[in-house]
């Protein structure tokens, strides 16, 4: 049988256009958020075969904030795609970042952790209960100006039938 994304995977190119990645996946131009600017840059990005994710980014002076909602019940990865284009050095950019209400970033300092112009992801388990929402929000830790560069959700795989089964 033919792979695939599983249902109700969402991508989202954070301050950019909508982009077909390496492994053929379709991510939605920006779209699900509220405040913030975009910015984008040109640059090459290492640690990644899609270097257009990280291009671009949506960042705030103040907090800003993603929704998705109409999700089903359950539990779901988030992952949170990162890189320093704006050549803020380490210490210079620290923010936020909570999800559904619980911080899970406390002032991520990408350039600390792998210098300008690479990709940094960072991965959560989320659980989604009957308001069947993710809300992603990016406040100002101790330095500078929140950004994401892409998100992607991804719901539960569901295990193989049992053998015998059709």
């Amino acid at each position: 049988p033919r792979g695939g994304p599983p249902p109700g995977t969402i991508r989202v190119n954070a301050g950019g256009p909508a982009y077909v990645d390496s492994q053929s996946n379709s991510w939605s131009a920006d779209c699900c958020n509220d405040g913030g600017m975009t910015y984008a840059n040109a640059v090459p990005i290492a640690g990644t075969s899609d270097p257009a994710l990280y291009q671009s980014q949506r960042w705030n002076a103040g907090p800003f904030t993603y929704t998705f909602s109409g999700l089903a019940a359950g539990s779901y990865q988030v992952t949170l795609k990162f890189a320093e284009i704006a050549y803020l050095g380490p210490g210079q950019r620290q923010f936020n970042v909570a999800i559904n209400g619980t911080q899970v970033l406390t002032n991520f300092d990408i350039a600390a952790q792998v210098g300008f112009n690479t990709a940094l992801d960072r991965t959560f388990n989320v659980t989604v209960g009957s308001a069947g929402q993710i809300a992603i929000a990016f406040t100002r830790g101790a330095a500078d100006n929140p950004i994401v560069n892409a998100i992607q959700i991804t719901p539960p795989t569901s295990p193989p039938p049992p053998p015998g089964t059709i």
